[in-house]
């Protein structure tokens, strides 16, 4: 195999804060995208997305999840270890923006679902919320903690019921995700629609074993499509058996390499467009931001120039003065448009 490319624990170790965090959380592949539920004993529901729920037994029915390190206020650990229940709430297509929107660092006595447009919702005799927005919801029994050797915790709770808007079930008993609509996660921070998958009967060594008979005793001039499990030689545009004209593809060498010079051509103005655009976006949001953060004691007019000065000590500040009237370094001219943005106008 060519062009590997090789990422070491040392390389990992040089990286920036959060390229290392992206890049961790995305090697395992997608992650179930979950909302978990709690309430706190002063009565406050809290909602949190969490991408690291994993099954971990089925008599009984046993969900963990870890939370990072609590050397700091985690509002769903603790919760769950005051009222020993919490729920787990799928996260829907159409819902990722506000399910996303939980994962912010917000104060002990403000709501989440309040805050991120989710509607808390109650089952009787049970003290943690739901998400009343979820296809699937699983009520949970806190039963054990597993503190880990890099400090973060591994909550393990019982599944006392499990509450769905349909009957999603499939015929072998498992949740159908695709009708549930249930969304993945791959990293910190993209969200991902699930398609339609592929099943297969319960594999063991005998039928494996089997196939690899059949195959063997197949002739090799015999089409047999293991998708629909017929033989299809009469439904194909072309012949197969071993008599028939050899067939040979055209040679496209030349279409391809003009249409390749083309498309390069295309997309390297294109580039060339959109880069001289973001630079002169990029340009306008410093001019901006400088001006923002001067100080001025007045109340700048749409259509009016003013100037941008600094002081001695590195300080910032608009004036009404023109350069040609003072001493001052100026830093440039700008003009206030209808829509707040400062605009250039000269320097």
């Amino acid at each position: 195999m060519s062009n590997l490319v090789h990422i070491t624990e040392d390389d990992m170790k040089e990286m920036d804060r959060i390229s290392r965090l992206n890049l961790v959380n995305s090697i395992t592949g997608f992650k179930p995208a979950n909302l978990i539920a709690t309430r706190s004993e002063h009565g406050v529901n809290n909602v949190a997305i969490f991408s690291s729920i994993v099954h971990l037994g089925s008599n009984p029915p046993l969900i963990g999840h870890v939370t990072r390190p609590v050397t700091v206020p985690r509002h769903t650990y603790s919760n769950i270890k005051a009222n020993g229940e919490y729920t787990i709430n799928h996260v829907p297509e159409g819902l990722e923006e506000a399910a996303h929107l939980t994962s912010a660092n917000y104060p002990e006595d403000l709501s989440e679902f309040e805050t991120c447009g989710l509607t808390p919702s109650f089952v009787k005799g049970f003290n943690a919320p739901i998400v009343k927005e979820s296809p699937v919801s699983l009520l949970m029994e806190f039963h054990e903690e597993v503190p880990l050797s890099n400090g973060t915790v591994l909550i393990i709770g019982k599944v006392k019921s499990v509450i769905m808007k349909d009957d999603f079930r499939a015929e072998n008993g498992s949740i159908d995700l695709l009708r549930a609509g249930t969304m993945a996660i791959s990293g910190l921070d993209t969200y991902h629609p699930v398609s339609e998958g592929r099943n297969f009967p319960y594999a063991t060594y005998e039928s494996i074993e089997e196939k690899v008979e059949q195959e063997a005793k197949r002739p090799d001039q015999v089409v047999f499509d293991e998708k629909t499990k017929s033989y299809n030689a009469s439904l194909l545009p072309y012949a197969t058996n071993v008599g028939a004209p050899v067939i040979k593809p055209n040679d496209l060498t030349h279409w391809k390499a003009s249409g390749a010079h083309k498309i390069t051509r295309h997309l390297q103005a294109k580039y060339e467009e959109l880069r001289t655009a973001y630079e002169e976006m990029t340009e306008l949001f410093r001019w901006n931001e400088l001006v923002y953060k001067a100080k001025f004691s007045f109340e700048p007019i749409a259509g009016e120039t003013y100037h941008l000065y600094r002081k001695e000590d590195d300080s910032i500040f608009l004036s009404m003065i023109p350069p040609t009237n003072w001493s001052k370094e100026c830093l440039g001219s700008f003009k206030l448009n209808s829509d707040q943005i400062w605009e250039k106008v000269l320097g």
